[in-house]
């Protein structure tokens, strides 16, 4: 026992609540000197037995009457104290739970909550219901559900149960003695997995298993192919399942061995690693060029300050950032540090992976959402373990359980997908990534050709260190862009619908395919069309449950909400009128591929959407097997916009350069540029001239105007003397506040008694609230408000976060209301 510890009766633990502060308990004196901070605890919270997180020993607490730690649910820390203190950072920053902020931080399905169980306890329960029945027959439906399965979750009883509401029937079965109400721990979902495995026991060799095989091949020919087998491989070890493949025998022969003490088996836990089979090419070696050399120099220069430090790469499409990172993080490894790398989309992943495991191998760990919780779980438990070095994957990657953090890089930092908009805690990945940069004396590296304005803003004045990438590995030119202005194209005689593929990208889709080379077609908008309408009566299919249209998707005739999932038959005649004139209207991903089938019959074209990707590994299959050539035109959404290297692909099409151009919020113009420059960035590769053509209704935007020459520095300052006048980032910080419930009544009053608790002044304003732009989503109405605070007045936005503490906790001492939720979202990515 260490003899410190003793000296600190007293825990401090946090809990996956929307609460910032931690609790006390003490420490009973059988888990003295064992309790550390970053462990997981189980403890009274509530009516119920939680999950929690120890943040600090005390010598004192603030009251008597404490409860205490009931269980210690790990033997060493999961948290480093640099992470501990990263949570609570994000806590106050997001004005979130610390406890919120550490349970994601852990792979989901280990955490334990108790949950209330009913336990019948009458040794006769067909004649206890007997008797029941005609004076309660909802008790004698409870004991017969509870005979059926005993104990029995309430919340499960409740669901089997055809009643609003057992609880008073539940009450009257525990006074009369015959049901206990309990509180059980369930088992964790997720833990390590075990697999059998076999190998040939000490006495066994090649010669006598030979013998052992020409004597029972008459009598077991299956064992005898089995002893052949295991002639070659004496003394190896094979998992069951592998043995069975392998020697083409079941596993009732393998058992037959086992029984004669040919085989001896053992269990053994296993890794599930979700990018086990994934093929890996030696590493390349390339020579860097003078733009890589530098930005590799002034990382390396930072590394060896051993001082945080933030850097931003602005490096056009095909410069060569990825190649940066990884001699960056080779040395960074050499000297015997971790290294984490963030990547916007789980479809950039298979790639990022390859090449990193090329050169670093089984020191690179991959976490992301499309993993099983099982692969989740090995991979994290690995990577705590120490095997890992390198740790890759999308925002929640953040949270890596390393140590020794001496360099985080953040590929395409200007992307949406690192904020976390729909769950607790509602942080920003990149901005996370650079405070656990500070915590370490790190340095942090921002990259992308296309930056935030954020991020460029910081690294114009000073903030951030500058680097710049202007050049194309070995001087490729960058990809001509021409607009089509499609107000100017005919229309298609017999056809009301929009055109979908003008006459000059039809032109060089022929060109580019005569030539054997390959083509991308964007568009931002999945599915078949955006608009079922009926010209008869104007009737126009909107979801039951948001305030949207509903897209029609062409396979199984659905009409599906892309918000809330709801999903409902499209019909042949108009559900109000019953007329037969429905017409589309907006162009989905669908609706292209059946043009590209019309237009160019023949030709193998592959659709990258979500609605083609939910399988497992469906993403790498189809980048794979476009850069086989298997297919001659990738089609998709954002997916295909980002970081893909196909160097046959000299085409990019952009169906409709409008799809955000026009939204309602004041970033619909940087993501439209950001996206467009994305794309077009995935036209040309070495010898091979990249050609881009964008299709628009608005080709005069000021957004589209920079686009045409790649010009992002103008771009920026054109953007910039917009948003100064309004007072929007990067000149302020902003909090968006969402008030939703079911009924609007009671979320508009909610959203107004809310606002009268905050006093805006000069450190900052307010605006609302108001219906949110999207109204109604997934049955719920929205009100929303925006907080604004000028960083000239409120330079870390502390002034108006406080205020916001002051009016939330005003809220929920006098006006708690369970029918309307608040979500908070600082430093928001969409206001929508």
């Amino acid at each position: 026992m260490n003899g410190a510890q003793p000296q600190h009766p007293f825990a401090q633990v946090v809990f996956p609540v929307p609460v910032d502060h931690p609790y006390t308990y003490r420490i009973p004196d059988r888990f003295r000197g064992d309790i550390q901070p970053g462990m997981r605890v189980l403890a009274g919270f509530g009516p119920r037995k939680s999950t929690g997180f120890v943040v600090a020993l005390s010598h004192t607490a603030d009251r008597g009457e404490l409860k205490e730690i009931e269980e210690v649910l790990d033997p060493v820390p999961l948290f480093t104290p640099e992470v501990l203190e990263l949570a609570r950072w994000i806590s106050q920053y997001y004005i979130c739970g610390w406890g919120e902020v550490l349970k994601a931080a852990l792979p989901s399905g280990i955490h334990k909550n108790s949950i209330k169980v009913a336990r019948l306890t009458h040794d006769d329960p067909p004649r206890l219901a007997e008797l029941l029945e005609k004076r309660a027959p909802r008790q004698a439906e409870i004991v017969r559900l509870l005979a059926s399965k005993n104990p029995q979750a309430v919340v499960q009883l409740k669901k089997s149960c055809a009643a609003a509401s057992i609880d008073a029937s539940l009450s009257k079965l525990r006074q009369a003695g015959f049901v206990r109400i309990e509180l059980m721990l369930p088992r964790p979902k997720v833990g390590q997995k075990f697999e059998n495995f076999v190998r040939t026991t000490d006495s066994c060799n090649d010669e006598n298993l030979f013998a052992l095989a020409q004597e029972v091949r008459k009598q077991a020919p299956r064992q005898a192919a089995l002893l052949d087998y295991l002639c070659q491989h004496v003394g190896e070890e094979f998992s069951r399942g592998d043995l069975a493949r392998e020697a083409r025998v079941g596993f009732n022969i393998i058992e037959a061995l086992e029984v004669r003490g040919i085989l001896r088996r053992h269990q053994a836990a296993v890794q599930r690693d979700y990018y086990g089979e994934l093929e890996v090419a030696p590493p390349q070696h390339f020579i860097l060029n003078p733009g890589q050399h530098n930005a590799l120099d002034t990382i390396r220069d930072e590394l060896q300050k051993g001082k945080f430090a933030t850097a931003l790469i602005h490096g056009v499409t095909g410069s060569g950032k990825t190649q940066v990172y990884i001699e960056a993080i080779a040395g960074v490894v050499a000297a015997g540090g971790s290294a984490i790398v963030l990547v916007p989309e789980i479809a950039l992943t298979p790639q990022m992976v390859r090449r990193f495991r090329s050169h670093f191998g089984r020191l690179v760990a991959v976490f992301h959402s499309r993993m099983s919780p099982g692969e989740r779980y090995d991979s994290w438990r690995a990577t705590w373990e120490g095997k890992h070095r390198i740790v890759i994957g999308p925002r929640s990657a953040i949270f890596a359980p390393l140590t020794d953090v001496r360099l985080i890089v953040v590929d395409e930092e200007h992307e949406p997908s690192y904020k976390q908009h729909d769950l607790t805690p509602r942080y920003h990945a990149r901005d996370v990534a650079v405070m656990r940069a500070k915590l370490n004396n790190a340095v942090v590296v921002l990259g992308s050709a296309t930056p935030s304005l954020e991020s460029y803003y910081n690294a114009q004045t000073g903030k951030y260190i500058a680097i710049s990438m202007p050049n194309r590995i070995d001087d490729v030119p960058m990809p001509q862009i021409t607009f089509v202005d499609m107000r100017s194209e005919p229309k298609i005689i017999g056809r009301t619908d929009p055109i979908i593929l003008s006459r000059f990208l039809r032109q060089k889709i022929d060109e580019k395919l005569a030539k054997g080379e390959q083509i991308i077609l964007f568009q931002n908008r999945r599915g078949f069309a955006t608009l079922f309408k009926c010209s008869s009566c104007g009737y126009v299919a909107k979801c039951e449950n948001c305030d949207i249209s509903l897209t029609y998707h062409l396979k199984g005739r659905l009409l599906k909400c892309h918000y809330c999932g709801y999903v409902r038959r499209a019909t042949e005649a108009c559900p109000q009128c019953s007329g037969l004139d429905i017409f589309f209207r907006g162009i989905g991903t669908q609706r292209i591929e059946e043009e590209l089938k019309l237009i160019f019959p023949g030709v193998k074209a592959v659709r990258m959407d979500l609605d083609t990707t939910r399988g497992k590994h469906a993403h790498d299959q189809i980048l794979s097997a476009f850069g086989r050539g298997e297919y001659q035109i990738l089609l998709g959404t954002q997916m295909v916009a980002k970081g893909l290297d196909f160097p046959r692909v000299t085409l990019v099409g952009v169906i409709s350069a409008d799809s955000e151009l026009y939204f309602p919020d004041f970033r619909a113009g940087e993501r439209t540029f950001q996206l467009l420059i994305q794309v077009a960035g995935r036209a040309g590769r070495k010898d091979r001239l990249g050609e881009v053509v964008i299709q628009s209704y608005s080709p005069g935007h000021p957004s589209l105007f920079f686009v045409r020459s790649h010009d992002y520095p103008n771009f920026f300052k054109s953007e910039l003397e917009g948003r100064q006048p309004l007072g929007y980032p990067p000149f302020s910080r902003m909090v968006h506040i969402l008030f939703k419930g079911e009924e609007e009544a009671a979320v508009q009053r909610v959203a107004e008694r809310f606002a009268s608790y905050l006093q805006p002044g000069e450190a900052f304003r307010m605006l609302g609230p108001s219906p949110a732009p999207l109204a109604r989503i997934e049955g719920f109405y929205r009100y929303q408000m925006l907080l604004m605070s000028l960083k000239e007045n409120d330079l870390g936005g502390n002034t108006m976060k406080t205020a916001l503490r002051k009016a939330l906790d005003t809220y929920r001492d006098q006006h708690r209301s369970r029918g309307v939720q608040i979500i908070i979202d600082v430093d928001p990515t969409s206001i929508m």
